[in-house]
């Protein structure tokens, strides 16, 4: 399945982020490796980004869009899961 997050710079679309996940079990464990996020479309789809993912469980995800941005925009959040 495809997930997907938005960065904006205080109501600005924000492009050319390298973005990273973080992710864990619901548990907290370690979920392994986190994908790749990726830029969606600078031109027609500013500030979107994604990452494919197929959970077989809860992942609680972390994606950070970096320190360019301002703390209360650097961070997107979500849980995924099998049932998505």
């Amino acid at each position: 399945m495809r997930y997907f997050v938005t960065f904006e710079d205080s109501g600005v679309p924000t492009t050319a982020l390298t973005p990273t996940a973080i992710w864990l079990n619901g548990d907290g464990t370690s979920a392994g490796a986190a994908p790749t996020v990726t830029e969606l479309d600078a031109g027609d789809a500013p500030g979107w980004y994604y990452f494919d993912a197929a959970p077989a469980v809860r992942i609680v995800v972390t994606v950070d869009g970096g320190g360019t941005l301002p703390a209360a925009d650097r961070y997107a959040h979500m849980v995924i899961s099998p049932d998505d």
